[in-house]
């Protein structure tokens, strides 16, 4: 048996379409390029991320609509607030793990063991 379509909800139409999107980060040009790698490496400080990876992370999530763009946004700046969230999450994650040293270049009080060259 077919469903019939709903109606389609208004935040889905004020929403750029992932072909929208995409077009719209293919045309980005080189000063919004470099834009974006800045607020990257101002976010990825104290997370798992380099600031290339975190661009393409967030344009990945952006792709596979797990966000969407409003159309009243700039994508430049719609990407730049997922990369915020992305970073938000990882440092809380990050908080969540507990700290480890690993004992193999350690004494057992945690500082590093001196080692000589022998002659």
């Amino acid at each position: 048996m077919m469903r019939e379509a709903g109606p389609i909800s208004d935040d889905v139409l004020d929403t750029l379409t992932v072909d929208e999107l995409r077009t719209s980060i293919q045309s980005f040009t080189q000063a919004d390029l470099l834009r974006l790698r800045k607020v990257a490496c101002l976010l990825c400080g104290g997370t798992d991320y380099e600031w290339n990876d975190l661009i393409n992370e967030a344009i990945a999530r952006a792709l596979a609509e797990s966000r969407r763009c409003p159309r009243t946004t700039r994508p430049i700046v719609f990407l730049g607030n997922a990369m915020k969230s992305i970073v938000s999450d990882n440092r809380e994650s990050r908080s969540a793990r507990p700290e480890t040293t690993s004992l193999a270049a350690t004494g057992t009080d945690g500082n590093l063991l001196a080692l000589y060259e022998c002659v």
